[in-house]
């Protein structure tokens, strides 16, 4: 699996009735979670999940989902993340129904046993591959993408024929409730489901046992989620924010680099595990970047960010203070760099 920013099922197989804050947070942690993992290991060794029939079933009903709730996510997301509306239909929404009918159009090529080459050992054999289950997937979802970071790994399980249980961000309440309430009424109950926990619980939840751990989030909860599967010898994939440097030569077009680097930086006010970091530039072209930057971001947002619908706003107070000190500790702003903490808002 690979990660901009999530990573693609292909490679992963090579009546609704409300529900309070309150209910979701009885059914959380890691007694809710055995409960359902015993469920799902049971659904798994019948084979539930086994034919190609029911998988495509399975992502369909994840495609009518988000068709069918779509105002209901966008909602959802911009309580949460406060993503302008355009940025959540494309990044979440849209990534997450591609994918599905990627995997739909795809499924049953996939599940065809590959032949490979003979050599002397195996001359007079058929060589296949045949590619099987794990068993139950867990699905650790992160608040800078929170639909997408749980729903297309979940695209990718459920083409591999997994069981999966999904523990969507705990920062993000309104999503969280969304998906339990939505995955029992379109998904099938017994394969999969949905649990929503703090963070501190999750190597607990790992302890279980898993057959894989699918988890996008920072390093230093990375490391914990990796050293708690080694316990269990779980295989794990770990999607993790890093520096993302941009170089920008002197023979570049400025105008079109300054666009590019300025869409990647503030998508999601920032708040991406691809978003770039820091400019390494030739001295040659700083002062026309950065008069670029300026413009392309004009362009973009307006004279005033604060009052456009495409800039959004930091996901909760812990990281605005952590912009706001690194602000205040960094170099010369150039551009920018107003706060106003009733709105989490810092100016780009």
């Amino acid at each position: 699996m690979s990660s901009p920013p999530s990573p693609s099922p292909t490679r992963w197989f090579k009546a609704l009735r409300r529900t309070r804050i309150e209910d979701v947070c009885l059914k959380s942690g890691a007694t809710a979670c055995l409960e359902v993992l015993k469920r799902a290991r049971v659904a798994f060794r019948a084979r539930r999940t086994a034919q190609d029939s029911f998988r495509l079933a399975q992502v369909e009903a994840l495609v009518r989902m988000l068709m069918d709730h779509e105002c209901d996510f966008v909602d959802a997301l911009g309580r949460d993340v406060h993503k302008p509306r355009f940025e959540m239909v494309m990044s979440e929404l849209m990534t997450v129904k591609n994918e599905a009918l990627h995997t739909i159009s795809n499924l049953k090529k996939w599940m065809e046993p590959q032949r490979i080459e003979r050599n002397w050992a195996t001359a007079f054999d058929e060589c296949l591959v045949v590619n099987e289950p794990l068993g139950v997937v867990l699905i650790i979802g992160n608040w800078t993408s929170p639909l997408q970071l749980c729903l297309v790994p979940l695209v990718g399980a459920i083409a591999a024929g997994n069981c999966v249980i999904i523990s969507p961000p705990e920062t993000c309440t309104h999503t969280a409730v969304l998906l339990h309430r939505l995955i029992p009424a379109y998904l099938d109950n017994e394969c999969f489901h949905s649990v929503v926990a703090a963070a501190h619980e999750i190597s607990e939840i790992i302890d279980l046992k898993f057959d894989h751990v699918f988890f996008s989030g920072d390093k230093e909860n990375g490391i914990k989620v990796a050293q708690a599967a080694a316990r269990t010898l779980a295989r794990v994939t770990l999607v993790l924010s890093g520096k993302n440097p941009c170089y920008v030569d002197s023979q570049c077009d400025i105008n079109t680099t300054a666009r590019r680097i300025a869409w990647a930086r503030f998508h999601n006010a920032g708040q991406s595990a691809v978003a770039p970091d820091y400019i390494l530039c030739h001295v040659d072209a700083k002062e026309n970047l950065l008069q670029a930057l300026r413009c392309a971001l004009q362009q973009f947002y307006g004279t005033d960010p604060r009052e456009s619908r495409s800039f959004g706003r930091i996901v909760n107070e812990e990281n605005f203070n952590k912009a706001k000190d690194q602000l205040c500790r960094s170099g010369k702003v150039f551009i920018g760099g107003q706060v106003n903490e009733m709105e989490r808002y810092i100016g780009e």
